[in-house]
């Protein structure tokens, strides 16, 4: 898939070294919930203040809802820098969010 806004976009990695990239954080979240078999060996995300740069999204800060403008409309963003994170989700209007909250959101 190629990623429209380097802001966002998303990649998993399977035991087998086989790469699955989203457009954003919730298109990837969406397809983990429908394909629960899998065995993923990496999830990465955009950080959202350095373009194009992946993240370990296990690692990462998630700020979600409120006027966050993302591609597939889930309202998420991901950030590797928790102070970064918090500044965003203050201007924005937002929820902040750990990696084991964001499974428990739908999109």
């Amino acid at each position: 898939m190629t990623i429209m806004d380097e802001k966002f976009g998303a990649e998993l990695m399977n035991s087998k070294g086989k790469f699955f990239k989203f457009d954003s954080d919730e298109c990837m979240m969406n397809y983990l919930k429908e394909n629960r078999q899998l065995t993923i060996a990496s999830y990465l995300v955009t950080n959202y203040t350095q373009t194009g740069v992946l993240i370990d999204a296990t690692k990462a800060y998630f700020v979600h809802g409120g006027d966050v403008d993302s591609p597939m409309g889930g309202q998420l963003a991901s950030f590797n820098n928790k102070q970064d994170a918090e500044k965003f989700q203050q201007e924005k209007k937002a929820d902040l969010l750990t990696w084991t909250q964001l499974q428990s959101i739908d999109f």
